[in-house]
């Protein structure tokens, strides 16, 4: 018996001892993205409650696309394949469609002002694009707009502004009216394969840097542009 209560205690060590050391890791992760606001003197609407990416799984030989969910305090939201927006607590639910006309492949959620804004990708395995999409706290749409690309990178947010990556696209988009400020398509480079996805976006005093990083080699792309007048300052 004294062997038995050991064993359990020593699980029950180990099994808190784990959470724990999750806790501290995404602790240490969000103490970190605070220090990246600090110094770069943005809001904190840059640290925003995103959708994780969920990949495709595959069923046999066909490929089946997964649900996508977000819980928040008061409601859980969940993102069909096939564009089906659903809200939903104990007492209230409330639906929508996304506007997208082929399955959705990934998204990414962002509580704003008094409601929600999805950036998302929809895909038929052949053809892909990436949006985002307002809507009110009741799920009624306000805006949409187009990300024409797939490999939709994490937007970076500041005040009331998006900035938004996809393959060979760069944008600064308004949060209020869903109009770009400034965008630019057609970036990709073939043959060397820059601007396939973007992996980082830094805003430095005037400048915006949209950093891509190359899979074939152990090279960074960048473009920087001015964020007020959007004039572009370098395209690597």
């Amino acid at each position: 018996m004294k062997k038995l209560f050991v064993g359990l205690g020593l699980g029950a060590v180990i099994y808190i001892g784990y959470w724990s050391y999750q806790m501290y890791l995404f602790g240490r992760g969000v103490q970190e993205d605070t220090k990246r606001i600090e110094k770069l003197g943005l809001p904190d609407t840059i640290v925003t409650n995103l959708i994780p990416y969920r990949f495709i799984k595959r069923t046999g030989e066909d490929y089946e696309f997964d649900t996508l969910d977000y819980h928040s305090i008061n409601f859980n939201y969940i993102i069909y394949p096939s564009g089906e927006l659903l809200k939903s607590n104990k007492s209230q639910s409330f639906k929508s469609k996304l506007s997208a006309d082929k399955d959705i492949t990934k998204a990414l959620f962002l509580k704003y002002s008094d409601g929600i804004i999805l950036f998302y990708t929809d895909s038929d395995m052949e053809t892909s694009r990436s949006y985002v999409e307002s809507f009110t706290d009741s799920l009624e749409k306000r805006w949409v707009a187009i990300i024409p690309g797939f490999n939709m990178g994490k937007p970076l947010i500041k005040n009331k502004y998006a900035y938004v990556t996809a393959i060979g696209f760069v944008g600064k988009l308004n949060l209020n009216s869903g109009e770009y400020e400034w965008k630019y398509e057609n970036l990709y480079k073939s043959d060397d394969h820059s601007y396939n996805s973007f992996d980082q976006i830094i805003i430095d005093e005037n400048n915006v840097e949209f950093i891509s990083h190359h899979y074939s080699a152990e090279e960074k792309s960048k473009v920087i542009v001015n964020d007020k007048n959007g004039e572009i300052i370098r395209i690597d």
